[in-house]
């Protein structure tokens, strides 16, 4: 019998390659970037939750052209559909399952339903097996109505508040101008209070909601200045529904898209984008993230990646190590005339430092490397790695063949061993060192507000606003970047008023004052 000898160094080579397709084997079952396709049908998704060690996915689903019903998909942490109902209301078509929350084993779920020609906010039930318990419409039938975000009532706790837009009270036509509106509902539907916002003409989207225990709520949108051209805001609520105030983080930005978390220690983290230079018809945009103290001033303001043409984020979220999480979508040139647009993740620290940025398409049961794939919302797993959602469509946005994207990555943003974050290649900006004071704070009679500013400021407007109503009371030119400015305001009421400094091409700045007599 002839004995076969290796050496030694080939026989470790082959145990290790041995090793390593076990390792790669068991990584790629656990972490993957695929289409679903629950319905066989053109179907997407924009929000995802962990519940019981199992995935939860609202789902909407294409008909027929002009038709839509809902699909709550239930999944595995490795992809696979254990549950996949679909439900269509009578005579209604559901839009999309915009936003979830779980309470009591039911998935209480906010959306957007046509009934058949008007648009209503929709408000969804669903159980653990996603059979549907029942739906429920609000809005006035005249006019359009959005759901967008839903969130626990503080005030009851068998209540929830629901969270979109409206154009009524704008008059007959949907003439194209949008609110916030806020509706609280019992868990059977019953609507018990409505509040409209921000009521003047102006369009206003509503895509960001967070809430912190007994103190209200706090949302962002974006306000249209043009057609090309918005600016993201941030409302806050008190818990009695009543605004304080409002706050406008840039004047040039071309997504509508914005989202905000209220961290563990009270302040807020808003996800949102900004042009960062304008060529000619070309706008390029970075990602921004603004953090806010809770009286709405601004912390610090840090732009991420280089600058590019289409790119928006729509989630953030702090993980248990205090880190944040963001996802969105960027337009990638590849050749002059192929692009494509890509899901990302970016992990960012407590500071705002970047730890690492991943691009993403699926790439299973195929390869998406024509398709248009949109990442939406991302969450952290019990394993320290991040579960996201969205949609790919090779046919183009809201064409017929978009399927719901499901992606796993670990820590790293990984979805194989080793690979390589793209942390490195992101460029950087922080805002000025811009110092802005106020005082005295609260004030009566008088106020002096001194700025140390940079020269782009030279020639802006300091301006003292009454945030619930916009209204400028006093408008004062900067002719220096440094100085100090005496506002006398002896006819004003008692409350809260914003100080505010404006010049085109700077960022806006503005801090909050409270008058008392």
């Amino acid at each position: 019998m002839t004995h076969l000898i290796y050496p030694q160094n080939v026989c470790n080579s082959r145990v290790a390659f041995y090793l390593f397709l076990l390792t790669y084997s068991s990584y790629s079952q656990t972490y993957f970037s695929k289409r679903l396709d629950p319905a066989l049908k053109s179907n997407l998704a924009a929000t995802l939750k962990l519940y019981d060690d199992t995935l939860f996915i609202p789902a909407q689903v294409f008909e027929t052209p002009g038709s839509y019903s809902s699909c709550m998909l239930k999944i595995t942490k490795t992809g696979t559909i254990i549950s996949q109902k679909r439900f269509k209301p009578a005579n209604k078509s559901y839009e999309a399952g915009n936003d979830f929350l779980i309470k009591n084993n039911k998935f209480y779920v906010t959306s957007i339903t046509a009934d058949p020609t008007k648009l209503q906010s929709g408000f969804y039930i669903f159980n653990k097996a996603c059979d549907t318990i029942f739906t429920r419409n609000y809005g006035d039938t005249n006019y359009y109505n959005f759901g967008f975000k839903i969130q626990p009532f503080n005030q009851t706790k068998d209540k929830f508040l629901l969270i979109g837009e409206t154009d009524s009270t704008c008059g007959p036509g949907h003439l194209g101008y949008y609110k916030p509106i806020l509706r609280v509902v019992d868990t059977n539907g019953t609507l018990y209070q409505t509040k409209l916002y921000l009521t003047n003409n102006k369009y206003r989207t509503l895509t960001g909601s967070d809430t912190t225990l007994n103190k209200g709520y706090i949302i962002c949108g974006a306000e249209q200045l043009s057609s090309a051209l918005a600016k993201p805001y941030i409302l806050k609520i008190d818990s009695n529904l009543n605004q304080n105030w409002v706050l406008y983080l840039t004047n040039n930005s071309r997504s509508y898209y914005c989202d905000v978390t209220t961290l563990k220690n009270g302040k807020h983290i808003v996800s949102h984008n900004s042009v960062d230079s304008i060529s000619g018809s070309n706008f390029f945009e970075r990602i921004v993230l603004t953090k806010l103290d809770t009286n709405g001033s601004i912390i610090w303001q840090k732009y991420y990646g280089i600058k590019q043409q289409e790119i928006s984020s729509t989630t953030v979220r702090e993980l248990s190590n205090n880190d944040l999480i963001v996802s969105g979508s960027r337009r990638v040139q590849y050749t002059s005339s192929v692009s494509q647009v890509m899901g990302f993740i970016m992990k960012i620290d407590s500071s705002g430092n970047l730890k690492w940025w991943n691009n993403y398409i699926p790439i299973s049961p195929i390869k998406d490397t024509i398709a248009d794939c949109y990442l939406y919302d991302v969450i952290q797993m019990s394993d320290g790695g991040f579960a996201a959602t969205g949609w790919a469509d090779p046919s183009g946005y809201f064409g017929t063949k978009q399927e719901t994207w499901l992606l796993r990555v670990d820590s790293m943003g990984c979805i194989v061993p080793g690979c390589n974050p793209l942390g490195t290649a992101i460029e950087e900006k922080n805002v000025e060192n811009i110092i802005i004071k106020a005082y005295p704070n609260p004030f009566s009679d008088e106020l002096n507000v001194s700025y140390n500013l940079t020269e782009k400021y030279k020639g802006a407007v300091l301006q003292l606003v009454e945030p619930s109503t916009g209204r400028v009371l006093v408008n004062s030119t900067i002719t220096e970047p440094r100085g100090t400015t005496n506002f006398k305001m002896e006819n004003i009421s008692e409350g809260v008023y914003l100080v505010r400094i404006k010049r085109e091409g700077a960022e806006e700045k503005n801090i909050k004052v409270v008058n008392i007599k």
